[in-house]
């Protein structure tokens, strides 16, 4: 029954972490869904915080998420 697909090798860490954290075999280490939510939350978080940092100053991007 242990048998899980792999996982992709160009998976990012953070979600390969989280993948495999969930596949714990005691149920008891798993992570809750509360858990997960503030992970997922974080790592949104964290890519739309590098978006913006990358989009040149004035885009009109840049510019809509200051309003």
């Amino acid at each position: 029954m242990d048998q899980r697909m792999e996982i992709p090798k160009d998976t990012d860490p953070h979600w390969a972490s989280l993948i495999e954290s969930c596949w714990h075999s005691e149920p008891k280490c798993r992570p809750s869904f509360q858990d997960l939510k503030l992970k997922v939350m974080q790592k949104r978080y964290s890519i739309e915080t590098q978006a913006t940092q990358l989009e040149p100053r004035g885009s009109i991007t840049t510019v809509a998420t200051r309003i």
